[in-house]
This record gives C-alpha cells, sequence and structure tokens, in this order.
C-alpha cells in the first residue's frame, strides 16, 4: 500500500499523531485493504487515548466476517482498558466462536469475566490496612518471574505493615473516577514493581508510560502514594518524545511518599530528569525476587541460577 512505511515508521518512532493522520488519508482513498488500514488507525487512536474514537472506527469493519475475530479482539481490549467490562467478554467471546484460536481473545475474556479493580485478595489474617496495589499483572502462562513480582512486592510489604487486603488495578486500564473512588477508599496505593517506566508497551497519551493514569487525576489522589522497586525500563535506542512523561513523572515523585527504583541505572536516570527538590526522593530499592531470601528466610534454598525469575 502506498504511504504505508512511512505509517510503520511513524510507529516505531510513536509518532501517533502523524501515524492518525496518515492513515485518515488512507481511509479516505478507495483500496482492497479497508479492515487493515482501520486496525492500524484504531491502534494509533487508542495509542493517543482517543478511546471513543478507536471505537467508532473498528464498528466500520465488524461487517466484514475473514476479520471478525481480529477487530473484536481490538474492540475489547479498547472496552477493558475503558472498564466497560461487558462489552469487552462479549467481543471476546464473539471473536472465539468465530472458529480463530486467538490467544488474545482468550485472555481478553478472562480479564473481562474477573476485573481487575473488583477483586478483593486477603493478605495475611488478622487486622491491618486495605491497600491499592497498581502493577502490570501478568496473564496465566506469561514470564514466570513478571507474575511472581506483584506476589513478591506484597509480600515485602507484608513482613512490614500490616495489610489486611490487596486491591489489585492493572496499570493499562485508564484511571478514571471509578478507579479514583475505589483508591481513594484504601489506605494506601501501592504502584510497582516493574519496568513501568516504558512509553511503548501499552501506549498512552495519559502519562507517556505504562500507568495509564491522566495528570489531574495523580493531583487527587488523597492517600499517601508509594513507588516500589519500579525501573526505568528504555532499550537501547528509545526515548520518551515530548514533555509528557517528563510532567508526569514529577507528578507522581512530587506526591508520592517513597520512590524506590530497582536498579542504580534507573536512579540515576530519573534522578537526571528531575529538578533537585525532586532528584533528592529517589531512593535504591531492590526488586522483591531477587531478595526472597530475605522475604522467607526461612524457606528451602533454590539450586537453581537467578536468571529462571527473570530477564531482569
Amino acid at each position: 500500500m502506498e504511504g504505508w512505511g512511512e505509517v510503520e515508521f511513524a510507529f516505531d518512532e510513536s509518532e501517533y499523531t502523524h501515524a492518525a493522520s496518515l492513515l485518515d488519508g488512507m481511509l479516505r482513498a478507495p483500496g482492497d485493504h479497508l479492515v487493515e488500514i482501520v486496525v492500524v488507525a484504531s491502534r494509533a487512536l487508542r495509542a493517543l487515548s482517543r478511546y471513543p474514537e478507536a471505537l467508532h472506527l473498528l464498528s466500520f469493519a465488524r461487517a466484514n466476517q475473514r476479520a471478525r475475530a481480529r477487530v473484536g479482539v481490538e474492540s475489547g481490549e479498547i472496552a477493558w482498558i475503558t472498564h466497560d467490562y461487558d462489552y469487552a467478554a462479549q467481543a471476546a467471546r464473539e471473536a472465539l466462536t468465530c472458529g480463530h484460536k486467538l490467544e488474545r481473545a482468550r485472555v481478553l475474556f478472562a480479564r473481562a469475566e474477573r476485573p481487575f479493580l473488583n477483586r478483593n485478595e486477603l493478605g495475611p489474617a488478622g487486622h491491618g490496612h486495605v491497600f491499592t496495589h497498581a502493577a502490570l499483572y501478568v496473564d496465566k502462562g506469561g514470564n514466570f518471574g513478571d507474575i511472581a513480582l506483584p506476589i513478591a512486592v506484597r509480600e515485602a510489604i507484608e513482613s512490614q505493615a500490616p495489610v489486611q487486603c490487596w486491591q489489585p488495578l492493572h496499570v493499562h486500564q485508564l484511571v478514571e473516577e471509578r478507579t479514583l473512588e475505589r483508591i481513594n477508599q484504601s489506605t494506601a496505593l501501592l504502584i510497582g514493581g516493574g519496568g513501568l517506566f516504558l512509553p511503548d508497551t501499552s501506549p498512552n497519551a495519559n502519562s507517556g508510560c505504562q500507568w495509564n493514569i491522566p495528570l489531574d487525576a495523580i493531583d487527587r489522589i488523597q492517600v499517601p502514594i508509594g513507588l516500589f522497586a519500579v525501573g526505568f525500563n528504555l532499550f537501547r535506542g528509545q526515548e520518551f518524545r515530548g514533555g509528557l512523561f517528563q510532567r508526569s513523572l514529577e507528578a507522581m515523585v512530587g506526591r508520592a511518599s517513597l520512590v524506590g527504583l530497582r536498579n542504580h541505572g534507573s536512579v540515576s536516570r530519573v534522578q537526571g530528569m528531575l529538578p533537585p527538590r525532586l532528584a533528592d526522593k529517589i531512593r535504591f530499592l531492590p526488586r522483591p525476587t531477587t531478595i526472597l531470601s530475605h522475604i522467607h528466610p526461612a524457606a528451602p534454598s533454590c539450586r537453581c541460577r537467578p536468571t529462571t525469575l527473570g530477564p531482569y
């Protein structure tokens, strides 16, 4: 398709506004690749946090039977991000009944059937507090180290504080009014661990990193905030474009009572992006999966090499 290379380059460079503009022009021209253009254009709109527009655009391709499963998953994932679980479950169910064994559809259906924010996962016995835990919750079958990380973070906190109950919040989901209400009803908000300071795993125009929270929502959080073993996760050649992440980072660090980053490289990079009054708040706090022996000193030793716990 003419112009497709420029679209791919725009995505590689995280220039989603430019990509959306190019794709809008391609949608207006007759051709045989309408479904492909619609899907990719919806992803550009999704990356710009223009969720209603992305869903509306995808509706034009739902009549195409060959693309029904694919379009359904794309629509359902956007619905899940915005907490519309009924629509997300319906879209995933339709995709699965089309005869396509789509792993994305299976994951989406499981997420929609058991929303993260509706879960109350019991902590240790006894009296204590309810903590909201915003993290990257890896689905069944994912990397073992990433699956274990939220559990290890909680156990590290439980070893020092009387946590009664955990309220999970997936960082890729939009923090909107209902989410803010649930956060502010809890005792505190814990964010991490993991490499959340990354622009492209689940791009959005709200924070510029993996945690999908608008700037004004950060200011409206009324409970103590702790960033726990978070990583600055840019790979070689990557960068944060524009000033959105910078503003979001300053807002997060400014509001947080604890800012612990999981390696010294992350500490150095993040300190370099902040004014001195905020840079002084940054502390080294190792990834809990690397110090499990301190959290569970009585546990049997493991003869496996540490790399079996994950890539970090």
